[in-house]
């Protein structure tokens, strides 16, 4: 299955990088309940199990069934999610295997409106 995990790759290359996550971690969308006061959540990823957060991530082929990330997901969010919030935050985790143009080992960053940018590897 196509996901985004952590990556230190371009990591450190723009002021606002930051880098808490385990290297290879499944990671989603941040969400930031605090956006007016930390405008820069919105731009990073989540760790699904460090609870580490990240600017960069890469889309990798992750051996994992639909059923495991699910149970992936129940693991690391408040006990107790009804059926329909874990879909959603499986499908946070798959949405972005399903953005065009983006290929196996590319590393991107989320952009102020939500989506991605590809980087440049160094």
């Amino acid at each position: 299955m196509r996901l985004l995990v952590a990556t230190r790759r371009t990591n450190g290359t723009r002021a606002w990088d930051v880098y808490t996550c385990t290297d290879g971690e499944l990671v989603r969308p941040n969400v930031c309940a605090r956006f007016d006061e930390c405008a820069r959540c919105d731009r990073l990823f989540a760790g699904a199990t460090s609870g580490g957060v990240t600017s960069t991530a890469t889309l990798a082929d992750v051996p994992i069934s639909a059923a495991e990330l699910a149970d992936v997901v129940r693991s690391y969010t408040v006990p107790g999610l009804d059926d329909d919030t874990i879909a959603e935050f499986v499908d946070d985790l798959l949405w972005p295997a399903r953005q065009p143009g983006l290929t196996l080992g590319c590393v991107v960053t989320r952009t102020l409106d939500g989506g991605l940018a590809k980087r440049n590897a160094s």
